[in-house]
């Protein structure tokens, strides 16, 4: 009984594990979306100054 109780946490542990690499991930994955649509606006507001220019 007590191997099954330490299996249970361990498996509860890594669940846990999972969703705080999971969340970090999400979080990080938006970052990098954010960051690489305002260096594309940038980018076309260069673009755009050096046409008109």
């Amino acid at each position: 009984m007590a191997a099954n109780t330490i299996e249970a946490h361990t498996n509860i542990d890594n669940i846990n594990l999972f969703i705080v690499f999971l969340s970090v991930e999400i979080i990080f994955y938006n970052s990098i979306e954010k960051m690489v649509t305002i260096l594309l606006k940038n980018i076309i507001n260069i673009v755009k100054c050096n046409i008109n220019a």
